[in-house]
């Protein structure tokens, strides 16, 4: 009899773990080149260069990690129809005894990273979108020229173990929201005990930060529904939860007419806030997005430079 059998939620939860191990090491990657400034350094980016040249051993940690994460994500897919499916060879082939002795389940010979998809495609009702499978047989096959020391010329950037980590989850976990599952998983990190609770919401806000800043337009609205073309504000919740010690970019944005538009929503957080079109102090906030802050002093927060603005002195200036 077989023993030990895996449940898809092992196989999920073991799957994310690796998707977060990965997207650690493109987000400190990315962070590190942020803070350095390394592009000013020079008129033509060497430096910048040099450094992700320096990064490829790291990053290519990050894409095995990666293509594990997607193997054994396929896995729990698989196994929610039936584990037995991963096992693999004719039963002459099974380890002997198998069927006088209880054996663990990883005793037998799985399924090959390879054969993962066609087996998930030939028993799921949903099978995985054409362009994704090819995706992932391009990372494993990155992977093991990586893992195999093979030379090329292909580089591993940070961003694409973004994009990729989110696709993954999407198509893999499509019940997780990535941010939040990224404060989930850095909340009990030891470095949320070795500093602070607010820790996990701050850091997570700067990678976000940091991933928008690598996508294109359409990256970032498909991946993580954040449009690069209209204005972005700071996230009133956002800004209770982070702590003072943290970044906060504006990562909020209008719901529908940005003109007209009094609804604020965060792809963060997902928690939506009144706003009110007022006027600013100050000229250069030419979106009129306020928070009340003090409805009783009658007192708004600017959301675009984040300054108490006083509605009459603002209709004062106005004149």
């Amino acid at each position: 009899m077989i023993i030990d059998i895996p449940k898809p939620a092992d196989f999920n939860q073991s799957s994310l773990s690796l998707l977060h191990l990965a997207w650690s090491i493109a987000s400190s990657v990315l962070e590190e080149l942020d803070c350095a400034d390394l592009p000013s350094w020079d008129d033509d980016g060497s430096a910048a260069n040099a450094y992700l040249e320096a990064a490829q051993l790291e990053l290519g940690n990050g894409l095995a990690l990666l293509m594990q994460a997607q193997e054994i994500g396929l896995k729990g897919r698989i196994a929610e129809i039936s584990p037995f499916l991963l096992i693999t060879r004719d039963p002459r082939d099974w380890p002997r005894r198998c069927d006088t002795t209880d054996l663990a389940f990883g005793d037998f010979r799985l399924a090959d990273a390879s054969d993962l998809i066609r087996i998930h495609d030939t028993v799921s009702p949903n099978r995985m979108p054409e362009d994704i499978a090819r995706q992932f047989d391009t990372i494993r096959r990155r992977r093991n020229a990586f893992v195999h020391a093979v030379a090329s010329r292909d580089r591993i950037h940070p961003q694409e173990i973004f994009q990729y980590v989110l696709q993954t989850a999407h198509h893999l976990h499509p019940h997780v929201h990535w941010p939040t599952e990224r404060i989930r998983y850095l909340s009990s990190s030891p470095l949320s005990f070795a500093w602070s609770k607010d820790f996990s919401y701050g850091t997570v806000l700067t990678e976000m930060r940091l991933c928008i800043e690598t996508m294109d337009r359409l990256q970032a609205l498909e991946l993580l529904g954040f449009d690069k073309d209209a204005p972005a504000f700071f996230c009133p919740n956002c800004d209770e939860i982070k702590g003072e010690a943290y970044e906060f970019p504006p990562l909020a944005q209008l719901y529908g007419d940005c003109l007209k538009s009094t609804q604020l929503q965060c792809f963060v957080c997902r928690k939506a806030s009144a706003v009110v079109r007022r006027p600013c102090l100050d000229p250069s906030c030419t979106q009129r997005v306020l928070l009340p802050d003090r409805p009783k002093e009658g007192e708004f927060l600017c959301l675009e430079c984040y300054e108490e603005t006083d509605p009459s002195e603002a209709e004062a200036s106005l004149g």
